[in-house]
């Protein structure tokens, strides 16, 4: 998505990544599916590589991809996002 300034128009999924809870922007939610873990194959077994999905979820109307989020960031910018938090919090004025 381009990058620009967060509109109250803007659409949100919160989700947990490790020990944080992020919200990914995104353009549109169609809504909750729920499947049982008998109903997604691992994703080493159907397409070795791709690190950044868990897995394949069988629906009757089609597949959806669900993405690992512990693999969302590397070590690296977790680590620059920390500071960047930590930095950010050291800066809030107590009201």
């Amino acid at each position: 998505m381009p990058v620009g300034a967060v509109r109250v128009s803007d659409r949100f999924v919160i989700a947990r990544c490790g020990q944080r809870r992020i919200a990914l922007l995104v353009e549109n939610v169609s809504g909750l599916v729920r499947c049982s873990e008998n109903d997604i194959a691992a994703t080493e077994h159907l397409v070795p590589g791709l690190e950044h999905v868990k897995g394949i979820g069988r629906l009757p109307d089609g597949v959806i991809v669900i993405h690992d989020l512990d693999r969302l960031l590397s070590w690296d910018e977790e680590q620059a996002l920390s500071g960047a938090l930590s930095e950010s919090e050291a800066h809030v004025q107590p009201a």
